[in-house]
């Protein structure tokens, strides 16, 4: 079989996985929760049809002389365990608390672990355990929907001739080319007098210990959100890295606010619709100024968003390496997670949950979704218990609540007028 380099999200993401040695920090866990009356053959038809035609669940890492390679293995139909926890919930919350902290990366092996469940209640459900070397949020996304479209209405295709490793070529031709170039030139003079702006006063820790908060918005603060920015031609991480960039400003008062902004980094249609790790992150740097008018902030984050898309092909690891001893560019990232089930699932009462694996490789993640079609966003925050602690964290939200509030009512309004106390502070 042939060996193919890893991508440079890939390889970002062994190196996370070799910082911390032997743990699970790069699961990505997932529960799909089944309505419909289906048996445990046809939900595991539905796992080897996943399999087969998304070439990334078949991805083998290997390493030779220090370096790891990768490769597609054939498609072989497998089993799947089953579990029972009928009227057993102490049970089911006890294995699948131990089950999503399971390490489950090694050399040849699979890269993911699929196990068919009877939950406590009597509903059926698939708990998807994933490596991030083969998948992302996106990813998540389209497995949920490939599923309950195959258990739906046995909706088939045959397997895309399109890989995750196509991409992995693509991505080598472009290390080589004259944008390549250009893209170091921009970030190289982007990064030009940035000052370290980090938000915590702790800073990085080799423990990765996590924790996971998540708050839903009301559906009147979620329409409102949603009308400011179909008014205001901005998308909604945007409007929510606006306000952490305010927030970072009040608290360090750099002039170059750095926030980072998950690229979901599919630039083509037919990427759109494969599994695999195309997300990375990268700092979205803005020149602030106290008189700057939070009408006129929005504009600099718009205007910096479409810089990111311009040059968002170059690695993070190589910006780091051009620009040492700067902090503070990642301890905050945001993402917003604009990929949905499709409506049928939804209609059919198919939903799911993102589990959180205890890890955490960032001070403080904000991910902001609504996958399932609902009338309202959710805001998750995972963090770092070593730098944050579940208090700052409910501050945060807090803050950015009322930042989101003063941006959509007060536009015209300086940054030196905004108060980041919350009400129930005051």
């Amino acid at each position: 079989m042939e060996n193919h380099k890893l991508s440079y999200a890939q390889t970002e993401i062994i190196q996370v996985q070799e910082y911390y040695k032997d743990a699970s920090i790069n699961n990505l866990a997932g529960l799909l929760y089944i309505k419909d009356k289906v048996t445990i053959s046809k939900i595991e038809q539905a796992l080897n049809y996943l399999i087969k035609i998304h070439a990334s669940y078949r991805i083998k890492i290997k390493k030779e002389k220090s370096e790891y390679k990768q490769y597609i293995s054939n498609h072989k139909d497998k089993k799947f365990d089953f579990i029972d926890f009928n009227n057993d919930p102490e049970a089911y919350h006890h294995w699948i608390n131990v089950e999503i902290k399971r390490n489950i990366f090694d050399n040849d092996s699979d890269l993911y672990k699929f196990t068919i469940l009877r939950l406590p209640e009597g509903n059926m459900a698939v708990l998807t355990l994933q490596h991030h070397i083969i998948s992302d949020g996106w990813s998540l996304t389209i497995v949920g929907n490939v599923l309950s479209e195959y258990l739906i209405n046995e909706n088939k295709q045959e397997t895309l001739a399109y890989t995750y490793l196509d991409y992995v070529k693509e991505e080598l031709k472009y290390t080589n080319s004259k944008r390549y170039e250009r893209d170091k030139q921009f970030w190289l003079k982007k990064l030009e007098n940035f000052e370290s702006n980090q938000l915590f006063k702790k800073h990085s820790t080799h423990c990765a210990q996590g924790d996971r908060k998540g708050y839903s918005l009301s559906d009147i603060d979620t329409h409102k959100i949603k009308v400011f920015c179909d008014k205001n031609k901005i998308s909604i991480n945007n409007l929510f890295t606006t306000a952490m960039i305010i927030l970072k400003y009040k608290k360090t008062y750099a002039e170059k606010i750095s926030i980072g902004s998950i690229m979901h980094n599919r630039t083509k249609q037919i990427e759109k619709s494969i599994t695999g790790v195309f997300s990375k992150a990268l700092p979205l740097i803005v020149d602030v100024s106290s008189n700057n008018s939070i009408s006129e902030l929005l504009s600099k984050t718009k205007i910096e968003s479409f810089n990111l898309l311009k040059h968002r092909k170059y690695p993070y690891s190589q910006i780091e390496d051009d620009n040492k001893n700067k902090y503070g560019m990642l301890d905050c990232t945001i993402s917003f997670q604009n990929k949905q089930y499709n409506s049928k699932v939804i209609e059919n009462g198919y939903s799911d949950v993102w589990l959180d694996n205890g890890l955490c490789d960032t001070p403080l993640a904000i991910s902001i979704s609504n996958r399932n079609r609902n009338s309202v966003l959710d805001i998750d925050y995972d963090y770092q218990i070593a730098i944050v602690n579940e208090k700052e964290v409910k501050y945060l939200h807090k803050a950015i609540v009322k930042l989101v509030k003063d941006i959509i009512e007060h536009p015209n309004k300086e940054i030196k007028d905004i108060n980041l106390i919350t009400d129930t502070k005051k």
